[in-house]
């Protein structure tokens, strides 16, 4: 053999070798991958071998998390604050920003807020509408008394293109600091949030909407009385139904159950002129308009005697398809 010949082989011999090598070295990542990405979907972060996982080749899963960040994470929930610090200040690349939402969440832990503010803002900035990266700047800017910074970003941020969790986070954080200098912007905010992102129908969100709009104290008693109002109707005391039912819409008056739910039982107990009254105090932009209202009200009309107002909401019911009403309203208006 030639020395020609002997040099390539030789080549070729290191070549295979250490692609052999860094062909085992991805191979052991993706299998640490595996039971990593169930630890991931599940956040049950159990893989026990984190100590020796591969990080450098390859340095991202399939998540496009870096695997650095991965074991940053079973550090610090093994409280190795220290330790997940140095790993990821290690990071060189890391588009996402996902590096610094981690090392936010270690610097809040170990109580150097500073830090916590710098790497919370830099990940807010690269991935604003990611809630992980706008719950650790809220936290920041909260833990600095910053409150105009945490107002402004609804100017910036609120859109169509925010999701419901966003301006949960968003809205609770600013639900903290109203006082009277900002009590009428937040509550205009929410309101028009309430107004413009009803297709999301988010308890957690609508729910602390309304404690800017009206009060805490004031919308959990409006639940306990409407609450209330449910068990006294059971028990066929409409006349203390209906007037608990008027205490949850007084304490919380966008929930157009509470004035039906009202006018039923003041139906039940004979108050005709009191389901007409509460009929005409429900604000237009809360009635669903499904004719179940207006059915109700003619009958109280009927009631009372009053054939040519009793026709007239017959026939706005049926206009809304409510089915029940037509043969009301060929009985009653068509002879």
């Amino acid at each position: 053999m030639s020395l020609k010949s002997k040099v390539i082989l030789f080549i070729s011999l290191i070549l295979t070798t250490v692609l052999g090598i860094l062909n085992l070295r991805v191979y052991n990542s993706y299998v640490d991958q595996y039971q990593i990405l169930v630890d991931f979907n599940n956040k049950t972060w159990g893989f026990k071998n984190f100590e020796n996982m591969e990080v450098d080749f390859p340095n991202f899963t399939v998540t496009s998390m870096h695997l650095k960040c991965i074991k940053a994470r079973y550090l610090m929930k093994d409280k190795k604050y220290v330790e997940a610090l140095d790993i990821l200040n290690s990071i060189e690349y890391d588009p996402l920003k996902l590096s610094e939402v981690q090392k936010a969440e270690a610097y809040l832990t170990t109580g150097d807020i500073p830090k916590m503010f710098d790497s919370a803002k830099l990940g807010f900035e690269s991935l604003p509408r990611n809630q992980a990266h706008l719950i650790y700047y809220l936290k920041a800017l909260s833990l600095s008394s910053m409150n105009s910074e945490i107002l402004d970003l609804y100017i910036k941020y609120v859109d169509k293109d925010t999701s419901d969790k966003w301006l949960y986070f968003y809205f609770t954080a600013v639900f903290g600091i109203m006082d009277e200098t900002n009590s009428d912007l937040i509550k205009r905010r929410a309101k028009d949030t309430y107004h413009s992102y009803k297709e999301f129908n988010n308890k957690e969100l609508n729910t602390v909407i309304y404690y800017i709009l009206y009060g805490k104290k004031n919308y959990k008693e409006s639940l306990a009385s409407s609450t209330e109002a449910s068990e006294m109707f059971a028990k066929n005391d409409f006349i203390g139904a209906a007037n608990n039912y008027k205490k949850a819409f007084e304490n919380f008056p966008i929930n157009p159950d509470n004035y039906y739910n009202n006018m039923a039982s003041s139906f039940k107990s004979n108050n005709f002129l009191d389901v007409i009254e509460t009929y005409r105090i429900i604000p237009d932009s809360i009635n669903p308009n499904n004719g179940k209202f207006e059915f109700l009200v003619a009958k109280a009309y009927l009631k009372k005697e009053d054939s040519i107002n009793s026709c007239k909401f017959f026939k706005e019911s049926i206009r809304l398809n409510f089915k029940l009403a037509e043969s009301y309203y060929i009985n009653l208006c068509e002879k």
